[in-house]
């Protein structure tokens, strides 16, 4: 169009220039011939191109919202999504927080043992005259006779560099008395104390040890406070002699007396602990807020979040593990160690680590249960050879949590929730061009497009489906048998668990004049489209026995697709375009009058009443051009349904001086264009090729020079 324009408005510049040409030389023709120079003005009348447009259906609606087929009638065809379903519709993770103060499991000590021996000389030098004789016969045979209630001295034993103080849940006490004398040892009272404390740690009497031989008394040290430096005494002890036998006599033959401590496991300890688990927990924990039922889940990404603290006064590696999370073949894991916390104080720690890429494997040991985590808690020192103070009082606070979780691939159960949308309302474009009166659509179809890529089978309602006018600003609810059924979507089908290349399932459901109001609906020529819709998940429960799954991504998407084929009834339907004026020039005070001639060529196969307003820079209307109700006769049609040609009309407009000014002052125009089909509410066929077009010219006349 504007290439026509541009191309006519050069054609009378050409024109101009010629008259202006023709103008001098007739003034010279005149001059030379005797005319008077008196008389120098005279009147010149030019035809001017104003405007020119054409309108078609079209401009209707946007460009890729008309189409025509294959015979070329034209089908107003508009795609709008109604509804789309994401990984979260359907559940989303709760932060989930795992918080257990863990007591110390158990403790253990390096055992500790000491000896010392006591001398056949030594007891004799504590036997009186009986001992006496013992020592005079020392490197001979001789009858031993009976020696009565001895006594050995205190011994201290040392075990500080082992522990200094142990409060013991558990342990043991062995001491063993080894005979290394010729004649047996009877009534050995013994007793162990704390040197310090002064309390009995072990006491009692061992009747009988012979000869040679060994004996060995155990004490259970359960509930008993142990130092690092102890007491030892054979409190007395006799012997029944040879009995009349003459036996070596070799005073430095001794009894040696043995002390074990071990199995300890104390309640607490100031001591040199052995490298050793503190903690070693291993526990099961479900997943928090989820109302569905999963088995396996993808995690796209998330946190885990490590907040420890520890009462130890020593270093402690603590190590989490979560075993059901996998990737690379390998659980998740983090390691981390805690200093030691000061005296009465605590130490803390705070970290994170993410879960990008782990597959969290749900179902339990048994493969049986769902959304069901599995862990590992471990808390351990190191052996430093530095006494510490523990005990089993200190304690371990831990709390992991699982924060902002995102999966890309979940399956399971995906519950059975009514999810859906509404009231919502949806704007349409496809009348914008639409000004006034209305279209009676004889046939259309209404698509409902459902693509379903989740393994779930869902049951859909339309509960409410209704158009709001465009014009009429009035709702027409779209009526149907469909509309309150449930209409089945099948599940998407996985070809392969978690490879991907999903085959969605459809459903494709025809609202026409056959099984809906379809015509009415849209002859109100709805801008908006209010709908309340419903989806049912599983609506026939876990048929899928815990195979359902969904990808990350649009899971489901619902639009709705109209197809109107131009067959249609127009009453007063008005539509308008806009084009500029091809006005210029600095001379237009020297037009002295002007005749508009308005051409128009119609197509349409119905009348159509026109108007033509100027308007200003500003968009002001500030002229009508045409007699009121100027009608364009509807193009006629053949009996193949087709317009036979255009119908050419013309209407020529007088402008007086202040039209004129309006004239030249118009930035554009405006084609208003009222179309009625006749016979009234007959349907005709519009196809592509059917134009309304106009051309405004102007006959001007200039008056030049002075009269």
């Amino acid at each position: 169009m504007n290439g026509n324009l541009v191309r006519t408005f050069t054609q009378s510049e050409r024109m101009i220039k010629r008259k202006s040409i023709w103008t001098a030389a007739v003034g010279i023709s005149m001059a030379l011939s005797g005319c008077s120079l008196g008389e120098p003005s005279w009147d010149t009348r030019l035809l001017a191109p104003l405007a020119k447009t054409r309108l078609s259906i079209r401009q209707l609606a946007p460009e890729d919202e008309i189409q025509a087929d294959s015979s070329g009638l034209l089908h107003l065809v508009y795609r709008t999504d109604l509804y789309g379903l994401t990984i979260d519709s359907f559940f989303t993770f709760s932060d989930t927080t795992l918080k257990k103060a863990f007591r110390i499991d158990s403790l253990y000590l390096y055992n500790a043992s000491a000896s010392y021996p006591i001398s056949l000389g030594f007891l004799a030098r504590n036997a009186g005259t009986v001992g006496q004789l013992i020592i005079l016969f020392n490197g001979s045979r001789q009858p031993i006779p009976a020696i009565a209630n001895i006594s050995g001295p205190p011994v201290e034993i040392s075990a500080d560099t082992i522990f200094q103080s142990m409060t013991l849940e558990q342990g043991i006490l062995d001491l063993k008395l080894i005979n290394g004398l010729p004649i047996d040892i009877e009534n050995v009272e013994y007793l162990l104390k704390n040197s310090a404390r002064g309390d009995i740690v072990a006491s009692g009497v061992i009747p009988l040890v012979p000869a040679g031989g060994t004996v060995q008394a155990t004490t259970d040290l359960a509930g008993k406070t142990v130092e690092g430096r102890l007491t030892a005494q054979l409190v007395k002890l006799s012997s029944p002699g040879s009995r009349g036998v003459a036996v070596e006599i070799d005073t430095s033959d001794q009894v040696i007396a043995e002390v074990r401590v071990y199995d300890l496991h104390p309640f607490t300890a100031t001591a040199v602990w052995p490298a050793q688990n503190l903690i070693n927990d291993k526990y099961y924990f479900m997943l928090e807020g989820l109302d569905v039922e999963l088995k396996d889940v993808f995690i796209e990404r998330g946190t885990a979040r490590f907040r420890l603290s520890s009462t130890l006064q020593d270093s402690v590696r603590f190590t989490y593990q979560l075993l059901t999370a996998v990737k690379n073949g390998e659980a998740f894991g983090k390691s981390i160690i805690l200093p030691p916390a000061p005296p009465g104080g605590v130490s803390q720690r705070n970290i994170e680590e993410p879960l990008n890429g782990y597959q969290f494997m749900l179902a339990g040991e048994n493969g049986d249960t769902f959304n069901l985590q599995y862990n590992a808690v471990i808390a351990s020192i190191d052996s430093t050879g530095v006494i510490k103070t523990l005990g089993k009082n200190d304690s371990m606070y831990v709390e992991v949590a699982f924060e902002k979780l995102q999966p890309n691939y979940v399956r399971g159960f995906l519950g059975n929730d009514v999810l859906g949308t509404g009231p919502s309302v949806q704007s349409l474009d496809i009348f914008q061009a639409v000004s006034a009166g209305n279209i009676d659509v004889k046939r259309a179809s209404l698509f409902l497009e459902v693509e379903n890529r989740v393994g779930v089978d869902l049951g859909l309602r339309i509960h409410r489906l209704e158009g709001i006018g465009t014009l009429s600003k009035s709702s027409i609810a779209l009526e149907s048998p469909l509309i309150q059924s449930e209409i089945a979507i099948p599940r998407a089908v996985d070809p392969g668990t978690g490879a991907g290349g999903v085959q969605p399932g459809t459903l494709k459901l025809e609202l026409n004049e056959q099984n809906a109001n379809i015509a009415t609906f849209l002859s109100n020529m709805p801008g908006e489209i209010g709908y309340d819709v419903s989806l049912q998940v599983n609506p026939n429960g876990n048929i899928s026995q815990w195979e359902d799954f969904a990808y990350e991504g649009d899971l489901l998407n619902m639009s709705l697709l109209l197809d109107l084929p131009m067959e249609v009834s127009l009453r007063g339907l008005t539509m308008a375009d806009t084009s500029q004026m091809n006005v210029g020039g600095d001379r237009y005070e020297s037009v002295s009058g002007a005749v508009l001639h308005a051409f128009f060529s119609n197509e349409f196969p119905f009348d159509t009443e026109v108007q033509l307003y100027l308007l200003s820079a500003t968009g002001e209307v500030t002229d009508s051009l045409l007699p009121s109700a100027f009608t364009i006769k509807a193009a006629a049609i053949g009996n193949d349904g087709i317009t036979t040609g255009a119908v050419e009309s013309k209407v020529d407009i007088t402008a007086d001086r202040g039209r004129i000014d309006r004239i030249f002052t118009a930035d554009r125009m405006i084609l208003k264009a009222t179309m009625n089909t006749q016979p009234a509410g007959e349907g005709v066929r519009i196809f592509d090729d059917y134009f309304l077009e106009m051309q405004l010219t102007a006959d001007f006349v200039y008056t030049l020079g002075e009269k």
